[in-house]
C-alpha cells in the first residue's frame, strides 16, 4: 500500500474516532493524554497491516501509544489498548 493511499485512509478513519471520542467524552478522559493513537479499521487488512508497521515504529522511538481497533459492536465501536516501548 502506498503511503499516499494509507494516510488518506487514515485521515478518514481517524475522522470517525473523533467524532466518536468528541460524542464520547469519558472515553477520552481514559486514554493517556500525550500518546500517539494509531488506527484499526474492521474492514481492511491490508491498511492494517500497513498501521502494524507504523506502530511499531512508534513503539521503537519510545512514543506512548494506544491502538485504537474499529470493532462491529454498535454499543462500542472502538477497543482501545495502550502500548508502551
Amino acid at each position: 500500500m502506498s503511503t499516499n493511499k494509507q494516510t488518506t485512509k487514515n485521515i478518514k478513519l481517524s475522522h470517525k474516532l473523533t467524532m466518536y471520542l468528541i460524542k464520547h467524552p469519558a472515553v477520552s478522559k481514559k486514554l493517556p493524554f500525550d500518546a500517539s493513537f494509531v488506527v484499526y479499521t474492521k474492514d481492511d487488512d491490508e491498511l492494517n497491516k500497513a498501521n502494524d508497521l507504523l506502530l511499531q515504529e512508534l513503539i521503537e522511538e519510545g512514543k506512548p501509544v494506544v491502538k485504537a481497533k474499529e470493532t462491529n459492536d454498535k454499543n462500542n465501536p472502538w477497543a482501545f489498548s495502550s502500548i508502551s516501548a
